[in-house]
């Protein structure tokens, strides 16, 4: 999840999604594998950070 595109380091973050917090499909071709997820409306900027917990930082 990249929040802020000046940020120099990336971050592996992980998350249990349901329906009830947008769409997510798996993104064909990319390994390690990636998902991409598109928000539901009804959730704000904290709500959709609050799903994520960190898994560690990639250099």
């Amino acid at each position: 999840m990249r929040l802020f595109r000046r940020w120099k380091r990336r971050f592996v973050l992980t998350a249990d999604l349901d329906h009830r917090h947008g769409k997510a499909k798996p993104t064909s071709g990319q390994q390690p594998t990636h998902t991409s997820w598109w928000p539901a409306p009804t959730l704000s900027v904290d709500d959709r950070a609050a799903l994520f917990s960190l898994s560690c930082e990639v250099s």
